[in-house]
């Protein structure tokens, strides 16, 4: 979206602190633009902290996914993760959800298929995060 068109529909009383980044996010810790470094730079533990990660592009959104996973200071922080993960599924192979790039992190013993989303799923949520699959 455009940002003129954006902030016209955005209200008044909450421009002061309502956050617009019209740029795409990376996933290093430290860079510029990685919604882990804002989350650690600006959330408090005592927050509310609901993040959804759905760009489509799994080589960014799994080191993301990990770290959240790795990284204790995130996990206290982050309390509802919603993930729209692109794994190889025959269910969904007319949705595009076919051929993709690997992220370079993801470990090269493991099949990013259903069993794997399952199991990242299900890690984050024994560390404490209420995470769910995004359709």
């Amino acid at each position: 979206m455009k940002p003129i068109p954006f902030w016209k529909s955005v209200p008044d009383s909450i421009i002061a602190i309502y956050h617009f980044f019209n740029v795409p996010i990376t996933a290093g810790r430290y860079d510029k633009h990685s919604p882990i470094r804002l989350i650690k730079k600006i959330a408090k533990e005592y927050d509310f902290v609901s993040f959804k990660l759905d760009i489509d592009t799994p080589a960014v959104e799994i080191p993301i996914a990990l770290e959240l996973i790795n990284d204790n200071e995130l996990i206290q922080l982050v309390d509802e993760f919603f993930f729209e993960l692109h794994f190889h599924c025959e269910l969904m192979e007319h949705c595009g959800w076919g051929a993709f790039e690997m992220p370079s992190v993801f470990p090269p013993d493991k099949k990013l298929d259903r069993q794997y989303t399952l199991k990242l799923f299900h890690t984050m949520r024994q560390n404490g995060i209420r995470a769910h699959i995004w359709p």
